[in-house]
């Protein structure tokens, strides 16, 4: 064949291979156009079938790795059991995003190992609420922890620390640290912030309502909360928001001065932004995605940095000028002598290492916001339990009557503090406020069933988490058979890389630890002791609620029986009492000897644990209690029939109040330490009528709460 016959016959071939291409593209296309859908219905049924094999495998195989994590081996201490779960690499991110407590209280219910284990974006992230694991985790070294680059991490993406500040941060750091340590927690300039925020209560507290019907003439925090004069003697407010800025406006000025919130009157309203999209900032989240309360906090973030910045360059031209002298901002700043030592220590450490006062800002930005969004939430909460609990309101007020005075101003008067002028045909008008005075030490270690209310809150309301990045393996011991029952092993393997979790809501609302824990039971903390059970529970206290136990002397034959379960070394105390006799049964059992009411935290530790412990949980909690008591001391609360909140659970209500509503905790939301209601609490707020001068808090009329 010649190579011309080849050539013809390979393209007779070439022919009839397109011939044949294009009679097959006919073919399919025909049978795509018939059945469009078939097609569709066998890729999705394929899709499906292959994803349902994907999560049935990964479901199957975390499922025998929890088991055989239960079980360890010969080789070593098990790792706390992975949860199993369906979706490779995120794992239960969408789980633990839904609905965290979901997640957490019913394995904790299901398991009493202590701890698990969740991975969540391929990470190894251990949960622990067994209280002798946590207090094992909390002696552990901190060299095991990667605690520098967890308090960059939120100064960075939720305080806004610039980037190019992070070497700064990390030589600063230590020294900051001893500066809240030796400052916050003992000595004399914890003693001088105290008195000077104890000061500003019996200064402002008897001024807490101006009762003006003009909004521009209200005070800030009347004005936040919605205050409305109804009558000359009484305001219904939002008792929330008008507890929170109040508590702001008192406690601020103590670390900061005077000319603060002056100069930046919306510096709490951006606070409260700021919290409210911490969760947004944390995540990452840019201002340009529309969501609204990231972009709120992006924009209250930038303004509390310039407010802070304004203050550090203040602090500087008042630090480098001389005595008399001022720098351009010193007319409108003040005497910067009055900020508090924590300050000025703080300040010194950064002129120290050269800071720039926009370098320091992020991280005063944070103790401005630690300062303020818990602990004045938690007055809110305390106040409110108060004053919802039956009994409670009248036992408490009874108990401070000794360590709060309110005298009236006007020495001339020997009526109310109502002047009472309707007989002449003019309304009743307000006199001036009466003299407060709060002996705090008597508060704070004289006041067993107060303090316990405030544990109790602490409990319920507050939701602590504590994080810890690991750094080094370590084995950690689980503790005694009666801390963790059903425990299947002695100890456990944390490694390196790997995360721990402390969700203390989870323990603090165990019902192994804490009987009946979704009701408030203040009696649940105090026991009828000896002296030794008295330095058992001051220590526990400093170990785990973080100030001490109070106790007092008290006649305990009128006490109804206990509902909760005795300690080894002390009586539990019973629940409160409705009945109105505690005069006839003071007198029956005067002839009894007293014995010794003691308040001891046991496992509750709603401040953290050890180095990562919260640094003004001693300033914090006798601030809460100066203030609510010297609220309780000189105001009448009582809840309005509509608006007074929904939900609830826990107390309960009380009897009518005089405005004609009904007292009902609302509903709560999880915030980044203590809850915030779903819906604010209307309440009619009313100066307290006490006849003569001289009287003490508890004494007087006032609704259900004169004693």
């Amino acid at each position: 064949m010649s190579y011309l016959d080849a050539f013809l016959a390979s393209c007779a071939s070439v022919d009839h291979l397109m011939a044949f291409y294009w009679t097959l593209h006919a073919d399919v296309s025909s049978m795509l156009a018939q059945d469009h859908s078939m097609l569709w219905l066998s890729i999705s049924t394929a899709a499906f079938v292959l994803l349902t094999i994907t999560l049935s495998f990964t479901r199957l195989y975390s499922g025998v790795r929890s088991r055989s994590h239960k079980t360890g081996s010969s080789r070593g201490p098990p790792t706390a059991a992975m949860l199993p779960y369906w979706v490779p690499f995120l794992g239960h991110v969408v789980s633990l995003s839904k609905d965290p407590d979901k997640l957490i209280r019913s394995h904790r219910d299901g398991s009493r190992s202590g701890l698990f284990a969740l991975n969540l974006f391929g990470q190894t992230h251990n949960f622990v609420y067994s209280p002798a694991l946590i207090k094992g985790l909390f002696q552990q070294r901190s060299s095991h922890f990667d605690f520098a680059s967890v308090v960059w991490y939120i100064l960075h993406h939720v305080f806004g620390a610039r980037s190019r500040d992070k070497r700064l941060y990390h030589a600063c750091m230590g020294d900051l640290h001893q500066a809240l340590t030796s400052t916050l927690l003992r000595g004399p300039h914890l003693t001088a912030m105290l008195a000077s925020a104890v000061g500003r209560m019996e200064e402002h507290i008897p001024r807490l309502i101006s009762f003006s019907a003009s909004f521009v003439d209200q005070d800030p925090w009347e004005r936040a909360s919605q205050t409305e004069v109804v009558s000359g003697l009484a305001v219904e407010t939002s008792l929330c928001a008008l507890v929170r800025n109040f508590m702001g406006h008192l406690s601020t000025p103590t670390m900061f001065g005077h000319a603060f919130l002056g100069l930046y009157p919306e510096a709490l309203e951006d606070l409260w932004r700021l919290d409210a999209g911490f969760m947004w900032l944390a995540l990452g989240v840019p201002r340009w995605i529309p969501i609204r309360a990231s972009t709120a906090a992006h924009l209250a973030r930038a303004r509390l940095l310039t407010a802070v910045t304004a203050f550090h360059v203040a602090l500087d031209q008042a630090s480098a000028m001389p005595t008399h002298t001022h720098g351009p901002n010193q007319s409108l700043w003040g005497d910067m002598d009055e900020i508090s030592e924590t300050m000025k220590r703080r300040d010194r450490v950064w002129r120290a290492h050269g800071a720039a006062p926009a370098s320091r800002a992020a991280a005063d930005v944070s103790l401005l916001w630690a300062m303020n969004v818990n602990a004045n939430l938690l007055c809110f909460w305390l106040l409110l339990r108060i004053l919802a609990t039956p009994g409670l309101l009248a036992r408490v007020r009874a108990e401070i009557a000794p360590y709060v005075f309110v005298r009236d101003d006007d020495d001339d008067d020997d009526d109310d503090d109502v002047d009472d002028l309707e007989g002449a045909g003019r309304p009743p008008t307000i006199t001036a406020p009466p003299r407060l005075a709060i002996s705090l030490h008597g508060l704070c270690s004289a006041c067993p069933y107060f303090k316990a209310s405030y544990l109790e809150t602490l409990r319920l309301d507050s939701s602590p988490w504590s994080f810890k990045r690991i750094k080094e393996d370590f084995v950690l011991a689980s503790g005694s058979p009666s801390s963790t029952p059903d425990t299947t092993a002695s100890s456990y393997l944390f490694k390196a890389g790997s995360h721990v979790h402390i969700p203390h809501d989870a323990h603090h609302t165990d019902p192994l630890f804490f009987h009946r824990p979704d009701d408030f039971l203040p009696e649940r903390f105090l026991r009828i002791g000896t002296a030794t059970a008295t330095a058992t529970a001051a220590t526990a206290a400093g170990a785990g609620a973080g100030a001490g136990a109070a106790t007092t002397a008290i006649n305990t034959t009128s006490l109804s029986p206990s509902s909760s379960a005795p300690s080894s070394d002390s009586e539990s105390i019973p629940a409160l009492s409705t009945s109105s006799s505690s005069s006839s049964s003071s007198s029956a059992s005067a002839s009894s000897s007293p014995s010794l009411l003691v308040v001891h935290p046991g496992s509750l530790r709603p401040y953290g644990g050890g180095d990562s412990m919260c640094k003004g949980r001693i300033l914090a909690e006798k601030e809460c209690l100066a203030f609510v008591a010297g609220l309780l001391a000189v105001w009448d609360f009582e809840p309005v029939a509509a608006g007074c909140g929904r939900g609830g659970g826990g107390s309960g209500s009380s009897a009518s109040g005089g405005s004609g509503g009904q007292w009902r905790i609302p509903a709560a939301r999880k915030a980044t330490a203590v809850a915030l209601p779903e819906e604010d609490v209307r309440v009619r707020v009313s100066r307290r009528c006490r006849r003569g001068h001289g009287s003490r808090g508890g004494g007087g009329g006032g609704g259900e709460g004169g004693v």
